[in-house]
């Protein structure tokens, strides 16, 4: 089963790939489950970027902090290939995981993304993934720009008491 009811379903970390390399914000990963001797491509529920649940929603998977996430998982044997061609085959058992990902049991943390790594992630992918992001850097460089307007119209203030 690879959306609905999964069996022991795990909540995992990939955090590097078969050649030890890590995963790279500027490309895109796809998952797949070996069913019957093939691939299917699992879909995913995008709760944010790098953070997914099972569901029926996207096939692309992103990263960031070289991570991702994915909730809910079941038995068997996944690969995840990057749009780079590296990939990464791992097995989840009814016990535990194979050891080249982690289990994630910190379900209750939150594994928000920073407007920083977001924002890099947008430049580097021309993707504009959170629109909030940018409203935030807006009202930063506003409100830099009016204390610079401030302290160059005090300057000029002192600057006229001065000459008198």
């Amino acid at each position: 089963n690879i959306a609905g009811e999964e069996i022991n379903p795990r909540n995992i970390v990939i955090y590097e790939l078969e050649d030890g390399s890590k995963l790279e914000a500027n490309n895109t990963y796809k998952l797949y489950k070996e069913i019957g001797g093939e691939l299917k491509i699992v879909k995913v529920k995008e709760n944010e970027i790098g953070d997914y649940d099972l569901g029926y929603d996207k096939e692309i998977l992103r990263t960031t902090r070289s991570r991702i996430y994915i909730n809910g998982i079941g038995e068997g044997t996944y690969k995840l290939v990057g749009s780079d061609s590296k990939e990464i085959t791992f097995t989840i058992y009814h016990d535990g995981v194979s050891s080249n990902i982690r289990e994630n049991n910190n379900i209750n943390g939150s594994r928000v993304s920073t407007a920083v790594a977001t924002l890099i992630l947008s430049l580097q992918t021309g993707m504009v993934r959170n629109p909030y992001i940018l409203i935030i850097m807006i009202l930063i460089v506003g409100i830099l720009g009016f204390i610079a307007l401030k302290k160059n119209q005090e300057y000029k203030v002192l600057e006229e008491d001065y000459e008198k």
